[in-house]
Formats: structure tokens, sequence, C-alpha cells
């Protein structure tokens, strides 16, 4: 036993010393904990009373891991702390060829526009449901040639339109990956894009004493644009996008009638999404900086009585007394409108602050 762990040991050195001499890798960390009240009013309430809660918790985006690079190759991976269990937030690799990068792995979507807010509720995902297009961090392969990128990203199909395996037998068929496109504009003070995707898969089913299949197609697909405009020192971002069927595709959306469904005749009924967020901030000083911003989104269906709203609203100060540490007071107010079938949803304010340590 003892040579076998001076065995093991011996390699381990030489992987180290190996990967050390071909490779240059730098590690690092973000640790991220929240403390914040939230008030909800009796609508939103699921006790049908104003209610009042603190909360303190380590946030799902905080986070560990490293870049590397040889040569052209390079590399990064990126583990997170969601439901308190590390899991692969970022894992590709990327090749620098003559005419442009070939990425390989898991990585944001090419749609992704959190980076235009740092809204800190939520796990600083607030505004990912609400006015931002985001459908994940996903294993796609990738090719981007100057401003333009093109994905062929892992298909979404587990949407099955209403049907159930309890009333009869469901075949979900694939024939191609989920497609994404996305040009970027960048100039001294602006960056932009325009970018769009678009998903299908065909969902079949066989009902409980029946021996016909019903096949029904499901399209669904984005399109949009993101806007981030610096003026000395100050800034303003914005997103606006359409979805078609953004559930099928996907896509990170609050509120219900946002998939496609089946009508009374049998015939697939489309959904439409429409959403779209405005920020704005300011760099004070060496240690503060203010920001807020609002975010929408809207889906709407023919079953659907009253299109489904929500709007939020933010605004925050962020104290960055040296440069790995911020922290970052935060209120703000969340309205949930009518529901699809035109109930009241309610609303909820909330007050707080996020605490982060980067190393």
């Amino acid at each position: 036993m003892k040579r076998l762990l001076i065995l093991l040991g011996l390699f381990v050195c030489i992987c180290t010393l190996t990967t050390s001499a071909l490779a240059e890798m730098s590690l690092y960390g973000s640790a991220r904990m929240s403390t914040f009240y939230t008030m909800e009013d009796e609508d939103k309430s699921v006790t049908g009373e104003d209610d009042v809660d603190f909360n303190e918790w380590l946030q799902t985006n905080a986070r560990v891991g490293a870049n590397v690079t040889t040569g052209d190759v390079k590399g990064r991976f990126e583990y997170g702390t969601k439901n308190d269990v590390a899991d692969v937030r970022l894992l590709y690799g990327t090749w620098d060829f003559e005419q442009g990068t070939l990425l390989v792995g898991k990585d944001y979507s090419l749609i992704d526009s959190h980076m235009i807010s740092n809204v800190s509720y939520m796990d600083d995902a607030l505004f990912l449901s609400i006015g931002l297009p985001y459908a994940g961090r996903t294993p796609q392969i990738r090719v981007t040639m100057g401003d333009l990128s093109i994905a062929a990203l892992k298909p979404c199909n587990t949407d099955t339109v209403g049907l159930k395996s309890a009333n009869g037998t469901l075949d979900v068929d694939t024939y191609s990956p989920k497609i994404e496109v996305a040009y970027n504009i960048a100039m001294d003070s602006v960056k932009a894009a325009l970018f769009g995707g678009f998903n299908t898969y065909k969902v079949g089913f066989t009902a409980t004493g029946d021996t016909e299949q019903k096949d029904y197609e499901i399209y669904s697909g984005i399109a949009g644009a993101r806007c981030m405009v610096t003026i000395d020192d100050a800034y303003v971002n914005g997103t606006l996008f359409y979805a078609m069927n953004g559930g099928n595709y996907g896509l990170a959306l609050e509120g219900a009638a946002k998939t496609a469904e089946l009508s009374i005749d049998g015939d697939v009924e489309d959904s439409s999404s429409f959403g779209g967020a405005l920020i704005a901030g300011s760099k004070i000083d060496d240690m503060l900086a203010v920001e807020g911003g609002v975010g929408y989104v809207q889906n709407d269906v023919d079953s659907a009585k009253d299109p489904d709203a929500t709007m939020a609203v933010y605004a925050q100060l962020r104290y960055t007394p040296v440069k790995e540490v911020c922290i970052v007071p935060e209120i703000g107010y969340v309205d949930y409108m009518d529901d699809a079938a035109g109930e009241t949803q309610g609303s909820k304010y909330y007050a707080g602050a996020k605490w982060q340590i980067n190393f």
C-alpha cells in the first residue's frame, strides 16, 4: 500500500509538472452571498395575506474555475453551487484557426443578454426571465468568423404540448440541433448585437386504445437585438426580443402562455412572447457606482383570455472598497400583473444586499 501511495504521488507530480510546462493555467473564484427581505402582497403570498420574509444564502452562481491556454488552443471550466451541489457551469475549449475560432463544449448561448444588467436579486437572475433573453448555458459547437457567430446547440424538446404518457404513448423525435446566429457590432463607445435562433422537434402521440399515432411538429424561435452605450463614466444598455413558442425553445420566461398548445380541433397553436429591458448606471468615484433598470415580458396564446405579463424595476448602489470585494445594496419591485385567465397575480417588493468577493 505504501509503494502504491508513493507511485500515485509521483504520478500526480509528473502530471502537474507536465501540464505546467505545456499550458498556462489561471484559477479564479467568486464567493457570493445574498441577504434580502421580500415583501409579498396578499395576491402574491401563498397565505392570502401580506407576508414579509428574510433569507440569507450562498448564491447558486458562486463559482470556481480556470482558464487554460496552450498556443492557439484555449479552454475554460467553471463549477457552481446549484442546490448546494457542485455543478458544471462552463466547460469548453476553443481553437483559433486562421479564419476564425471554433468552440466546443458548454457555454452561454448566442442570444444570452445577461451581461447588460448587474441586478443582484434572485442570484443575479431576476431579469433573466423578465426582459433579458436567456436560454441557459448549453452544450454547443460554435464557429466565429469576424463579427459573425453561428452555433449548433443541444436541441430543446422537453415540452409535449399538454400530451401526457398517462393517457397514451409519447414519442418525441428530434432531427436537427438548435441553431443560433449572432452578428456583433463594436465601436469606441457602442457594443451591439443582432441575434436569432430556431428549434424544431416532433411529438408523436398514440392514445390509449388507439393504434394510430398523431404527429405534431413544434417550431420555435427568437429574434432580437441588444445595445450597450458608454458615455464617459455613465452607460445605457437595452435589449428587445420577440419569440415564438419561447417555452419550447428553452427560454426562461416568467409567466404562463409561453409554449405551444393544442386546440380543440387538434391543431398546434403557437404562443408569442415579447420582452425587453432598459438599464442605466454611472460611476460616482473609484469605490461607488449606481445602477437602475426596468424589465418587461409578455406571453400570449390563443387559448388565453389575456396576455400574461410581468414587469420588474430595481435600483442599486455598488460599493467596491478594493477591486476584489463588492457589496451591493439593492431595492426592487416586481408586478406579476394578470395571468392568462385574467386573474390578478399580485406583486412584491424586496430590499437587501449582495456580498461578493472574487479571488
